[in-house]
């Protein structure tokens, strides 16, 4: 074996090694989540760099794209995503809150706090039966200091005037 050829064999040895790492890193084997999104991106999203690095490994990229598929779909350490969800509007959804499931749009019947505010708090991370039914406060006191409403609505159980 000459010079040049174990050079060429040791070149082609270590991008198959790259192309295995690739792999190993999209299946999510000893790395962080996003080694393996940015692994399975490179793999799976069309690119140039790997078509370069599979004519350098003397592969096909088709045939690298293929197998690296059918491993990261028997791999065990992939986390599956949730299948996709139809669509439906906001206030169509449907929530559960201690095992009674409605559609937002009747949570918020019930909720004494508006519809702009829980829609505001929920974009800021609160959880969805906080935001339905935590008391507005507005200038430290629950319900604006007003006695007899909440969030500016007259209470249901205050007496009328």
């Amino acid at each position: 074996m000459t010079a040049d050829s174990e050079e060429t064999s040791a070149c082609k040895a270590l991008w198959l090694a790259f192309i295995n790492q690739m792999i190993s890193d999209a299946c999510g084997v000893a790395c962080t989540d996003l080694e393996r999104q940015q692994a399975y991106d490179y793999l799976f999203k069309p690119n140039r760099h790997l078509n370069e690095v599979c004519a350098l490994a003397e592969l096909e990229p088709d045939f690298v794209r293929a197998a690296a598929r059918k491993r990261v779909g028997a791999s065990k350490h992939v986390r599956r995503e949730r299948p996709v969800q139809p669509k439906h509007t906001k206030l169509g959804r449907t929530h559960t809150i201690n095992g009674v499931t409605k559609r937002m749009i009747d949570w918020i019947n019930e909720s004494p706090v508006s519809r702009d505010t829980i829609y505001k708090r929920i974009r800021n991370g609160w959880s969805v039966e906080d935001a339905l039914f935590t008391p507005a406060r507005f200038n430290g006191k629950p319900g604006g200091g007003v006695e007899g409403t909440t969030n500016g609505r007259p209470d249901q159980c205050s007496p009328s005037s």
